[in-house]
């Protein structure tokens, strides 16, 4: 990180660990609403059966767990980066143990990989993770590129030969 980046960050420190400490308090509050939502909503609903409290209630209940998902990994994150803090890894790219540019971690106090390895890690969770088949519709071109000509991966789609 250079002598500098070494000096700024160790000057950040205690404001970016307040700043974690909070966002931990507010997931781990808003986790426990969750529950506590679910546990009630589920107790007062009992089992509909048909029309559109069917279709509302699921609705809810799958972006509630959407949300809840995201909760739980930004917690998972916010804890991982406060214990890198405790053992002194902090500002480390947990990846390849390249320093963090202080201002990145300003910006993300939870991030533990340095930019490229983010990127990578984001293409290759992309490549790798297996994609439900989706059908082409038109609107699927704006989707992808804002209107303009086909990407390849929508070409491909078209011919069948990605899924």
């Amino acid at each position: 990180m250079g002598r500098h980046g070494d000096e700024a960050l160790a000057s950040l420190l205690p404001v970016l660990r307040a700043a974690l400490e909070r966002q931990r308090d507010f997931r781990r509050e808003q986790l426990a609403l969750f529950n506590a939502n679910g546990e009630t909503q589920e107790s007062a609903q009992g089992d509909p059966t048909d029309g559109p409290d069917v279709e509302a209630a699921q609705a809810r209940r799958e972006v509630d767990a959407l949300v809840a998902a995201g909760a739980r990994r930004a917690l998972a994150d916010i804890e991982l980066a406060l214990a890198r803090m405790r053992t002194g890894r902090y500002g480390l790219c947990r990846s390849c143990a390249s320093p963090i540019p202080v201002v990145v971690l300003e910006a993300i106090p939870k991030t533990t990989r340095c930019l490229a390895c983010q990127q990578w890690g984001t293409r290759r969770d992309r490549v790798y993770s297996p994609q439900p088949a989706q059908p082409i519709r038109p609107s699927r071109i704006e989707e992808v590129n804002g209107g303009r000509e086909p990407s390849p991966t929508v070409r491909s789609e078209r011919r069948g030969l990605v899924s």
